[in-house]
């Protein structure tokens, strides 16, 4: 017992019985007071955290939506351009009644139907959109697509090549037309979301690069050997020739590359890289493909200097956009490579999805018009599946 009490008792002692009781209820008041007291400062402290809360996630926010404006795609509505929708309805109006495109539209429509609902999602796989953007007389088009996709529970890294003119059912437009044309409809919120639905795979963040963007991306990394035989060397030097006519005088022309007889490689800085992507006729998409796999794959040998270079790389506002979530692809990766070193480069595997469709061409009003199509959908799906979620 307390020195305070003691006396204070003692003195009680000789202190009258009435006055006692009301000592007693002072005390009692101070009590409850003193109890106040704490309850207040509590909830003051935690009035004060709840703010302090609000104000560090407002701000999070603010940074997020300066990265990128338009935030997450999956929180935002694609915008449907109506004017394309109406002036570019090619596959809708003039070639509806050709019972080829009518049998791949069936198709294409009950695959969206099936597959809309089993959309395969795992925290442990990451995939990453790659929009090749080519910019032709102010009208943007996608017509590179491509899926970085990483499985962190396998270390597992995979690049699918998507045949850009699978005939699909493109969501929010409403109808059946060549994957690209989700692009022009929505832009890349709308071929990220119509991926998804079509392909049965979540699209976790995407970049839209510039033709631009895959030059300064090469540059990034030092250069880039590119496997090239005979017939493809020789391609390859017409395509200089017609660069050089273009865009080059005979003083700044970019002359012929010599072949490494003993790789079979020919090294590519940036602006080579460009001419090998824009081939003879203005856009090779495997080319596209084939340099982006060598980039990472230079990236990821480079470790985590390497990763970083080229998330930089892929993150430059002059060549690229991307959604929130492509970030958290840049973090996975090197994630991925501290773990497993260069094995990761040696194991990168590669799939290209244009293998497994049929090309078919229609006479619409003076011109051909090109699309692909699945005869076996669900087996495409479930490969797909298979190399990206190790199912």
């Amino acid at each position: 017992m307390s020195k305070k009490i003691i006396e204070r008792r003692k003195a009680s002692v000789n202190v009258a019985e009435d006055k006692r009781a009301s000592i007693a209820n002072f005390e009692a008041k101070q009590k409850r007071s003193a109890v106040k007291g704490i309850l207040l400062t509590v909830v003051i402290v935690i009035a004060i955290a709840a703010l302090l809360f609000l104000v560090v996630n407002a701000l999070i926010n603010n940074i997020s939506k300066n990265i990128s404006p338009a935030g997450s795609y999956k929180d935002i509505d694609p915008v449907i351009s109506e004017s394309f929708k109406e002036n570019n309805g090619f596959y809708v109006d003039k070639v509806l009644n050709s019972n080829v495109y009518k049998e791949y539209a069936f198709l294409a429509s009950n695959n969206h139907s099936a597959t809309v609902n089993a959309i395969k999602s795992d925290e442990n796989v990451f995939n990453y959109a790659i929009y090749g953007i080519e910019n032709n007389s102010g009208v943007a088009f996608s017509d590179i697509i491509v899926i970085a996709s990483i499985n962190k529970t396998t270390n597992k890294l995979t690049y699918v090549l998507l045949d850009d003119q699978t005939l699909v059912y493109i969501p929010y437009a409403n109808v059946i037309a060549p994957l690209k044309d989700a692009y022009n409809f929505g832009g890349a919120n709308l071929l990220s979301r119509t991926i998804s639905q079509n392909f049965g795979i979540d699209i976790n963040g995407y970049v839209e690069l510039k033709m631009d963007g895959a030059m300064a991306l090469v540059d990034a990394v030092g250069g880039i050997d590119i496997a090239m035989n005979d017939a493809e060397l020789d391609e390859f030097k017409v395509a200089i020739d017609l660069y050089n006519e273009k865009f080059k005088d005979e003083n700044t022309g970019l002359v012929y590359l010599q072949r490494n007889e003993k790789t079979g490689t020919v090294t590519l800085t940036g602006e080579y890289a460009l001419v090998y992507i824009r081939g003879k006729s203005g856009s090779d998409t495997e080319a596209l493909f084939t340099v982006l796999v060598e980039c990472t794959k230079s990236a990821i040998n480079g470790g985590v200097e390497g990763i970083k270079t080229l998330s930089e790389a892929l993150s430059d506002r002059d060549f690229a956009t991307t959604s929130t979530e492509a970030e958290d692809f840049s973090s996975v990766l090197m994630l991925a490579v501290r773990t497993t070193g260069d094995v990761l480069a040696d194991s990168l595997t590669t799939i290209d999805m244009s293998t497994s469709s049929i090309k078919t061409k229609l006479l619409g009003e003076g011109e051909y018009v090109y699309f692909s199509a699945y005869t076996d959908y669900s087996k495409v799906v479930a490969d797909l599946k298979t190399a990206l979620y190790a199912e």
